[in-house]
């Protein structure tokens, strides 16, 4: 709390005075009143998973990391059991590549200090291979996660300049695929886009 400044009138002019001498002196003098401490109580925010899946898991455990409380180990597990040769699935018993999965665990892992185990080359295959624009988002985060320098040249096919594409070499813009492109690199113009066109809250704060 800034000091309070506090005027005192010392010297009251006598009526007698007034005639002789208009002049007044004011003495300015500062109070420190201390400080006042506000602790408020902020309650943690915890994401449920919604389903049984390794992106779903991996999304709260992370949150559980971030408020440092303990991770449970049968869920760790499920994380570590859905780790192919190179990539996550979203389920233990499937073997197919999930963009998804494999971003939120490779983040979890590396955020605990583990080693996600993920295959560098492989995720570039996937990422050339990639016909939306959530799933090149998804590998090119992951690929960030380990250190690898992407550039918005590797996902050109979704760019149209002014905004972005979700379908890979399609001519029209879409409002969510511009807002997840500004997660991954600055772009002014695309963010002008969005400022102008986007209707939700979430959209626009991105864009700015």
């Amino acid at each position: 709390i800034r000091d309070r400044i506090v005027t005192y009138l010392l010297i009251q002019p006598t009526k007698a005075q007034a005639v002789q001498d208009d002049t007044l002196t004011i003495v300015l003098k500062a109070i420190d009143y201390g400080t006042i401490q506000h602790i408020e109580f902020i309650p943690k925010l915890l994401y449920k998973a919604k389903e049984l899946t390794c992106s779903d898991i991996a999304k709260e455990l992370l949150l559980m990391t971030i408020y440092g409380m303990e991770l449970p180990e049968d869920r760790l597990s499920f994380i570590l059991a859905c780790r192919q040769n190179g990539y996550f699935s979203q389920t233990p018993s499937e073997t197919s590549f999930d963009p998804e999965a494999t971003l939120y665990a490779t983040w979890l892992l590396k955020t605990i200090g583990a080693e996600p185990e993920v295959n560098a080359s492989f995720l570039l295959q996937e990422l050339f291979k990639a016909e939306t624009f959530d799933k090149a988002f998804h590998i090119v985060m992951t690929l960030k996660l380990l250190d690898y320098n992407i550039s918005e040249s590797m996902i050109k096919d979704f760019d149209l300049g002014h905004a972005v594409a979700w379908v890979k070499n399609s001519s029209k813009p879409s409002l969510k695929a511009t807002a997840m492109w500004l997660c991954l690199f600055k772009d002014f113009e695309k963010a002008k886009w969005l400022l102008d066109n986007a209707q939700d809250l979430g959209s626009k704060v991105r864009a700015q």
